[in-house]
């Protein structure tokens, strides 16, 4: 597993933030008050898609274990080449769906890759740093802890709305209720993120209130770390 050293007050360099959350509860707007106060953000989903992309070993890998059947084969009525096809990733989501054997599979092929260039990027950016400099990342992952992730991260953060959730997730018409309790089901209850997170972000409220607390752990970190 790719590791990144906590560093202190006197250290110049990148702190990494894994964010996370049950799902509906709003992780990319608490990530987006990151970015828009100067973090650099390091976006895992993108990774993730990258890695899987027409004619990369984890693109061809997916194809080797799932078959051909997850690839798309058509574009505006035309047939694509077969090392161009993309991954018809609603079609590989029913496959893994209530499936761990072959999510298993799945994370196993992506999830190295994205290590990789994760840990490129990071040392991209420290690089770039001059002297005296630091800078705050933030890694948006769902299953943080369900994963390991957190042992990479300097500090970990919880984004928990409640109640809230289910009527967030109402709202959401382009995901079925199984696959929405399906995905609930994989991630750690709210209070265990909660109890295991290294601190809480509440976004039960106003954006107002969420951007306060934002900008709260932003200047408790630059205070205690650099």
């Amino acid at each position: 597993m790719v590791t990144y050293q906590k560093p202190n007050k006197n250290s110049s360099g990148l702190f990494l933030i894994g964010i996370t959350g049950t799902m509906g509860c709003g992780k990319s707007t608490v990530t987006k008050l990151f970015a828009d106060r100067g973090a650099h953000f390091l976006d895992a989903d993108k990774l993730a898609r990258e890695v899987v992309q027409p004619g990369q070993d984890g693109w061809h890998e997916v194809v080797d274990y799932f078959g051909k059947d997850v690839l798309i084969t058509e574009q505006d009525g035309k047939t694509i080449p077969f090392e161009q096809r993309p991954l018809n990733r609603k079609k590989l989501g029913e496959l893994i769906f209530n499936n761990p054997t072959k999510r298993k599979v799945l994370e196993n092929i992506i999830h190295p890759k994205i290590a990789i260039i994760k840990a490129g990027i990071l040392k991209q950016w420290a690089d770039e740093l001059q002297e005296g400099e630091h800078k705050l990342v933030v890694m948006e992952v769902p299953l943080l802890f369900e994963a390991g992730l957190d042992k990479e991260c300097d500090l970990t953060l919880a984004v928990v709305c409640g109640e809230q959730q289910w009527q967030r997730l109402s709202e959401r018409k382009n995901m079925s209720a199984a696959i929405k309790k399906s995905a609930i089901a994989q991630q750690l209850p709210e209070a265990e993120k909660k109890n295991r997170a290294d601190r809480v972000i509440d976004n039960g409220g106003t954006l107002a209130d969420t951007a306060i607390q934002v900008e709260q752990l932003r200047a408790e970190i630059e205070q205690k770390f650099f």
